[in-house]
């Protein structure tokens, strides 16, 4: 029987326990209750001690455990995983899950229990009369959803009011019976595999404040009775397979909403112009579905919204103004992959003096940039990636035909910066090592020459792993907002998992020169790309401090020399690209470096040895000792000074060994006359 069974078991046992525990002391653990948690706490492999508090006579101070102050029977078990740093409450817009490692609970139901004998083995969780909360979150718990919530009794429904199931591996649809448990005020259903439609009941909640059934399988349309949650704060259906129209009455009494998120669905959104919602958001999300093709109108009643994400909708229209001077408190504002025409406002940096996160990319935006955007000294996110942008080059922000402005080392607190795919000419400014913030760096397929700058080891946030990571980089990536990553070949979206991510790609540009010590020194990265450049000279040996380097692409530029042995420390290295350079010598050996093919080296005449056909030189012979243990000279001396020895031993050997012979001749007459006649 599954972990899930277990938690039952102990539930129901707990129940029957309190029915007869009436002369128990207050705050007083019960016996039975006790033992039956100790029982519980055997069947289960603790990874990292969450159990550990489990032991003496007080149950109710156990973590997790909260008993009753009257009858001391326990009221609520809380085994949800104490590595998730915080929790999604619908008291705040959003707080998002920051990760979890192996703290989870796993394991099997203990034979021992069946010797208890109150114990009975139930299909559901109906006569659990005194759970008001079920808090069993990212466990990896498995079963029906609909069999789990089967028949429950009456006091069951009157009681729960916390269902937080989220991040486990729960399936089936979820039935008509969700609706009776009339007390429900938060239900936490996120990251399980439950499929169907979802019930009209489900809206007849009326209490609910918190629904999140994002990253599921829910398919058909939202029902139309959602409107009627009057006292809803979050809806969450993100990523889901929902279709069909959303329409006012959807939103009809939703007074309370502060944040919604339906992306990554496909629905279409058919609302009058003059519609004003009854809400404020906080935050929206609505990537993916169709809102188009002109500018949605009722957002201008929305003037509390932080976080906003209208990608992917199939807007075909210009930005109107009234949108820039809307939004006071905006920090991520992402309106990529759209087909968005006209020139950015010239004011746009003063109106929204907040932005951190903003991201225009794959439109038709034209015009210049903004010097405005001089005073977003807050940015720490960017992305203009396949615009239409030109212009004259300004004073401040030079436009996307032009130089990278110097004035770019200002942006102190910008975190993510694409420029990719525009026409920046000139240098790299050095004040871009000011970016101390900076984690991703992309300025590919641009027009860019000169060197790359020495000073990128002061781009402190890719030297030093103490650093942590930016809280709102995790609440805007696991709310849809990421960027495109060129790295092991194919262009990867960052969302959720843009916190781990170190990235440089300053790809497809005529960057020459060599490559300098600042990047590698630059522990903390994850993606070099510096492919089809102009760069010369050797891979320095110290490549090896990028420890954590996963993907590494020098690929089409004039690189000479060896491969350096130190490639191969590169434990996590699983992308390599050296291919068409000017490389030379033995193909290094080492645990990664024997993983990687030979297209990995290719166009490189000069390099031998394994993945490649082309053997070296000495390939079958007597291995040469002093190459073997690092003695090598590479301009040829010292195999020259090795070789005269080895001819200067064996002349004079065989001279000495002749003369032998031949004296032994002379001096033995008889010898001579057996073997000469003479």
């Amino acid at each position: 029987m599954h972990l899930l069974a277990l938690i039952l078991l102990l539930a129901c046992a707990l129940s029957s326990a309190a029915s007869g525990a009436t002369a128990a002391s207050p705050a007083s653990c019960i016996e039975a209750e006790k033992e039956a948690l100790l029982l519980l706490r055997r069947g289960l492999t603790d990874y990292s001690s969450r159990l550990s508090s489990w032991s003496g006579d007080d149950c109710c101070s156990w973590k997790g455990v909260t008993c009753s102050k009257v009858t001391g029977n326990v009221e609520r078990l809380d085994l949800r995983s104490p590595c998730v740093k915080s929790e999604i409450h619908y008291e705040w817009m959003i707080d998002p899950v920051l990760g979890y490692g192996n703290c989870t609970l796993t394991g099997w139901l203990s034979p021992s229990l069946a010797q208890l004998r109150h114990l009975r083995s139930p299909q559901n969780i109906s006569n659990l009369c005194e759970l008001y909360s079920l808090r069993l979150s990212f466990n990896y718990l498995m079963g029906d959803i609909s069999s789990l919530l089967a028949n429950p009794s009456g006091c069951f429904k009157a009681k729960l009011r916390f269902l937080d199931l989220g991040w486990n591996k729960f399936s089936g649809h979820l039935s008509d019976e969700i609706g009776s448990f009339k007390s429900l005020e938060y239900i936490d259903l996120a990251s399980n595999s439950i499929g169907g439609p979802i019930p009209e009941s489900l809206f007849q909640l009326s209490s609910l404040k918190y629904l999140n059934l994002m990253q599921n399988k829910l398919t058909g349309s939202i029902p139309t009775g959602l409107g009627q949650l009057s006292n809803l704060l979050v809806l969450e259906l993100i990523n889901n397979s929902l279709t069909g129209l959303v329409t006012e009455q959807h939103f009809a009494n939703l007074t309370s909403l502060i944040l919604m998120g339906i992306s990554l669905n496909e629905l279409v959104f058919n609302t009058s112009p003059a519609w004003i919602p009854p809400f404020q958001l906080k935050y929206l999300g609505m990537s993916g579905s169709d809102a188009g093709p002109k500018f949605p109108v009722w957002l201008r009643s929305q003037r509390k919204i932080s976080l906003m994400d209208i990608s992917n909708c199939s807007i075909s229209d210009v930005i109107p103004d009234w949108f820039y001077n809307n939004f006071p408190n905006l920090e991520g504002l992402d309106l990529s992959d759209n087909q968005l025409v006209g020139q950015i406002h010239e004011s746009f940096g003063d109106m929204m003096p907040t932005l951190r996160d903003m991201n225009f990319a794959r439109n038709h935006l034209d015009g210049r940039i903004p010097t405005s955007m001089c005073n977003m000294i807050h940015l720490f996110a960017l992305n203009l990636l396949n615009n239409n942008l030109s212009g004259p080059i300004p004073n401040c922000w030079r436009s996307l035909r032009g130089h990278i402005p110097s004035w770019i080392g200002v942006l102190s607190r910008l975190s993510v910066l694409n420029l990719d795919s525009n026409s920046f000419n000139g240098e790299i400014p050095k004040e871009i090592c000011q970016l101390d913030n900076i984690r991703v760096l992309s300025l590919a397929r641009n027009n860019l020459s000169g060197n790359i700058p020495l000073c990128f080891d002061n781009l402190t946030m890719l030297v030093n792993p103490t650093i942590l990571t930016d809280r709102l980089t995790t609440i805007l990536g696991f709310y849809g907002f990421g960027i495109d990553v060129n790295t092991k070949s194919s262009t990867q979206f960052y969302a959720t998992q843009l916190r781990y991510l170190f990235s440089i790609d300053l790809s497809n540009n005529m960057l020459g020169e060599y490559i300098g010590e600042g990047l590698t020194k630059l522990s903390r990265l994850r993606n070099l790309n510096l492919s089809y450049n102009c760069l010369v000279g050797h891979i320095p040996p110290d490549v090896s401090n990028m420890g954590d380097l996963e993907s590494l692409d020098l690929s089409v530029n004039q690189l000479s020399g060896s491969i350096p042995q130190s490639l191969s420390q590169l434990s996590f290295l699983s992308y390599l690209n050296l291919s068409f350079n000017h490389l030379s010598g033995r193909i290094p050996v080492g645990p990664q470096l024997n993983t990687f093919k030979g297209d990995s080296y290719s166009g490189n005449d000069g390099l031998c040895g394994p993945p490649l056909s082309k053997n070296c030189t000495g390939d079958g012979e007597q291995p040469n000792i002093h190459k073997q243990y690092g003695n090598d000279d590479s301009d040829g001396g010292d195999d020259k000074l090795y070789t005269l020895w080895v001819y200067a031993g064996i002349i004079p050997g065989f001279v000495i060994g002749l003369l032998g012979v031949c004296g032994s001749f002379y001096f033995k007459r008889s010898w001579r006359q057996r073997l000469f006649l003479w």
